[in-house]
């Protein structure tokens, strides 16, 4: 089902899902977006991506691609999730339903899960990427 139109966020933790060597992130955006249209929500010019994580020297030049970066040490997982649980909720205020969210991390924990389906329950959509 396509869902035109409506917002669409992503929220990427780069630390445990991290920019192929092979990559940009011109590249990995641009699959993110392709993602996202070939699942059927068609939000590629309301998309908005942030990523959390630590900066790998690799020159990813987030801003470019349109990225929010958010930098959190590699070790603090705990903190990093819980700033993109609190980015999560803080969209959902601004984008009400409906609207879409993308997570791409690692494992989730039991607090992801229960805001998720909060927010599923008030009619927003998600999908959750793992590598």
């Amino acid at each position: 089902m396509s869902i035109g139109g409506v917002p669409t966020a992503v929220f990427w933790d780069i630390v445990d899902c991290k920019i192929h060597d092979d990559l940009n992130i011109v590249e990995v955006t641009q699959n993110i977006k392709k993602t996202i249209s070939e699942v059927g929500i068609d939000g590629t010019e309301v998309v908005s991506i942030r990523a959390y994580g630590e900066d790998d020297g690799k020159d990813h030049d987030f801003n470019s691609a349109g990225v929010t970066f958010t930098h959190s040490p590699a070790a603090a997982r705990r903190a990093r999730h819980n700033q993109i649980l609190v980015d999560v909720l803080a969209w959902a205020e601004e984008n009400p339903p409906p609207a879409n969210l993308l997570l791409i991390m690692g494992d989730t924990t039991k607090e992801f899960e229960n805001v998720i389906l909060f927010l599923k329950s008030l009619n927003y959509r998600y999908l959750l990427a793992h590598p």
